[in-house]
């Protein structure tokens, strides 16, 4: 994540946020994780609202182009609800807009 300009604290808040989510999601079945991923993403529909779309997409674009860099990062992502999780998905967002504003 450092190579797209991701500050030190960012990156330690993501590494941790994703260690609580897998503790968390680590022993659900299929079914749990699936109605996880759907109250996760209510929540990010009740944070942004119309411009929820246009943020998951920004943030799917920066993930794809560190994948490209970096292998792992989807796999890890579509691991375990990971990439469900409304804070992981927050912590990306909020980062496209930096990384992509720094790449015009």
């Amino acid at each position: 994540m450092s190579s797209a300009g991701l500050p030190r604290e960012l990156g330690n808040t993501l590494v941790n946020t994703i260690a609580k989510v897998a503790q968390q999601t680590q022993r659900m079945t299929a079914d749990q994780l699936e109605s996880y991923g759907y109250a996760e993403f209510e929540k990010l529909q009740r944070a942004h609202g119309p411009a929820l779309e246009e943020r998951l997409r920004d943030a799917g674009r920066m993930v794809h182009e560190l994948e490209t860099q970096n292998p792992g990062l989807k796999n890890l992502l579509n691991s375990r609800g990971i990439g469900d999780s409304a804070m992981v998905a927050n912590l990306l967002m909020g980062h496209a807009q930096i990384y992509h504003a720094r790449k015009r």
